[in-house]
């Protein structure tokens, strides 16, 4: 679970846009269990074939999950489920935001 705090955030109040950023952050301080990344430079070709992907497998986790929770699909299969996100390319997608971030940490933090 990631967790944000006043303390580790590196917003500031200099702006109107730094404030609203900095009340949410301390609104959502103990409920949060998940944090939006920062959008990263992709080639147009990676980042093509990244929107594409991510459409793909953002349509079928949804739909996939609905059946899970109704009962039309047994969790029985959630095997079968995994082996097919990775027939769609979740792990090909995985990996061009895994090389876009680590791009990131190197050109932000050497």
């Amino acid at each position: 679970m990631c967790r944000i705090s006043k303390e580790n955030s590196i917003l500031s109040q200099a702006s109107s846009q730094g404030y609203w950023q900095e009340s949410q952050t301390i609104g959502a301080e103990g409920h949060v269990t998940w944090l939006t990344l920062p959008g990263v430079y992709m080639n147009s070709d990676d980042a093509f074939r990244a929107s594409e992907l991510g459409n793909l497998l953002t349509d079928y986790i949804k739909e996939e999950s609905a059946k899970f929770i109704t009962g039309a699909r047994p969790l029985s299969e959630v095997d079968q489920y995994f082996e097919e996100l990775r027939q769609i390319g979740v792990e090909e997608y995985i990996e061009m935001y895994r090389a876009a971030y680590s791009d990131y940490i190197k050109a932000h933090f050497g």
